[in-house]
């Protein structure tokens, strides 16, 4: 083989190892820069795609319960959704609840990027309960230990929203399965943002839109997700889930004791402050 030949032929060989290697990296998952903490309520912190960082917490004291209820408001009020109460809170009694945990999304400056609290069933029932009774109820009847998604709020202008919902949601996931033993996250959310918790997390379709008096009487649906679905049919239940991002089993133990640890129930005092 002349030299030409023998170039050309190393040269075809050259890309199919870029191709190769390119389709690789779109098959892996980029490198996991999480770090689990114990400062104080902060859990953990990760890079988000954009390589931007974003710290966890707990909001276990009234100074940061209050900036996620401010949050939420403030995010709500954007969107025609917060009631105008005159204390510029999200707040309901809900939240005094013995097991309701609240978590800030952080950026690296401090500022708030986003907020979920999740409320446990109870013989208090759940928020939803006001609207969707009936679905409640079947659940309830069916032995599902349900925890309702509630108050979340993401910054419209965060560049990396989708990483910053994604670790929410994980953390949640995580904290209802293993610190909590429940079995079904619940959710109420706009009829047009339904497909996006059906696709991107498997949530099912619960009842027909209702008017939902704590978010201004806008229309709303209940969603439903099988928490105790194999792990295998949560991940790949479509190309297009959000499960295959999720830490790996074996990094939430670590996870899960450092919210356990960090959670605290609002106080009585508490609760008269925030007007329960």
């Amino acid at each position: 083989m002349n030299s030409r030949a023998t170039t050309r032929v190393a040269g075809i060989q050259a890309v199919k190892a870029l191709l190769v290697a390119w389709q690789r990296g779109l098959r892996t998952k980029p490198r996991d820069r999480t770090r689990v903490l114990c400062d104080s309520d902060t859990i953990v912190e990760c890079a988000a795609k954009s390589g931007a960082v974003y710290r966890y917490r707990v909001a276990s004291d009234p100074i940061a319960r209050e900036r996620a209820y401010r949050f939420a408001h403030k995010v709500y009020s954007g969107v025609s959704l917060a009631q105008d109460d005159g204390i510029g809170m999200v707040v309901s009694p809900y939240d005094a609840g013995s097991e309701t945990i609240t978590l800030l999304a952080e950026d690296e400056n401090g500022g708030t990027v986003g907020t979920v609290s999740l409320v446990f069933d109870s013989d208090k029932g759940l928020p939803c309960d006001e609207v969707f009774w009936v679905e409640t109820e079947r659940m309830r009847a069916g032995r599902h230990a349900m925890a309702e998604v509630t108050r979340l709020a993401l910054r419209k202008d965060c560049l990396d929203s989708r990483d910053v919902l994604l670790r929410l949601f994980n953390l949640i996931y995580i904290y209802a399965r293993r610190v909590r033993g429940y079995t079904d996250f619940v959710i109420e959310v706009h009829p047009r943002h339904l497909k996006y918790y059906e696709r991107a997390f498997c949530f099912e379709k619960l009842s027909d839109a209702q008017r939902c008096p704590r978010v201004g009487g806008a229309p709303a649906v209940l969603g439903r997700v099988d928490l105790t679905m194999p792990d295998h049919k949560a991940r790949w239940a479509s190309g297009r889930t959000l499960f295959p991002l999720f830490w790996s089993k074996t990094g939430e133990p670590a996870l899960a004791d450092a919210m356990a640890r960090a959670w605290r129930p609002m106080t009585t005092r508490e609760a008269r402050y925030f007007g329960m």
